[in-house]
């Protein structure tokens, strides 16, 4: 009986150990007038190790990032219509939540023109270019 009793307390032990070896991370994204940006992309990178991990903002533009694993990381926002935002040296310690508001910036319309080239026509027996 004692042998059980002394394997549940190590079992408890470990579980309130393992809960605390992580942290989390929340926050909300607003554009320049305040208002929530429903949708966005959010992504946090962690520098240390590379592994990376995504939400998208709820309709209020809050997002969460739960049970992280504490230390370095980026974290990037994207949203249509908005300029990539970067924010980098987030420092994540153990069991210390971390709260970040986001503010996007409105991007610039960007174009796309495709230019596609043709050889000019050359006739065969003369080796001369043809006027179209």
């Amino acid at each position: 009986m004692q042998a059980a009793i002394r394997v549940l307390m190590f079992l408890a032990a470990a579980a309130i150990a393992f809960s605390q070896s992580f942290t989390s991370i929340d926050g909300r994204v607003t554009d320049p007038s305040g208002a929530a940006v429903s949708g966005a992309a959010v992504e946090l990178t962690n520098v240390d190790t590379g592994l990376k991990r995504s939400t998208v903002a709820e309709g209020t533009g809050l997002f969460s990032f739960a049970q992280v694993t504490p230390g370095k990381y980026s974290l990037t926002v994207k949203a249509p219509g908005f300029s990539v935002k970067t924010v980098s040296n987030l420092q994540l310690l153990v069991n210390t939540p971390a709260t970040i508001a986001i503010t996007l910036e409105v991007g610039a319309v960007t174009e796309s023109i495709e230019i596609t080239a043709q050889a000019p026509l050359l006739e065969a027996a003369s080796s001369q270019q043809l006027l179209r």
